[in-house]
């Protein structure tokens, strides 16, 4: 909470962060909905990232950032803009 708290500052206007402001953050509760055991940060964020494409149409979802992409995707990104911008 204390890491979304100190983002909330540095990015007031992301809509997750002018909800929780406008609720007050002492109505903000970080709930467990799934449990993984993964073995190490990169599964933990890939999964994160999946959750939220998953809701990402959702009126009510306000994490709309993902927090993760693979070496192999940002690979891919850059072979297709180096190709269309040759």
């Amino acid at each position: 909470m204390c890491g979304h708290k100190s983002d909330a500052k540095k990015n007031p206007e992301r809509k997750v962060y002018k909800a929780f402001n406008e609720l007050g953050w002492e109505h903000v509760k970080i709930i467990l909905i799934e449990e993984h055991f993964l073995e190490n940060r990169d599964q933990q964020l890939r999964e994160e990232s999946r959750v939220i494409q998953m809701h990402i149409h959702d009126e009510k979802c306000l994490n709309s950032i993902r927090p993760w992409v693979s070496q192999e995707e940002e690979r891919v990104r850059h072979k297709k803009y180096y190709e269309e911008n040759k």
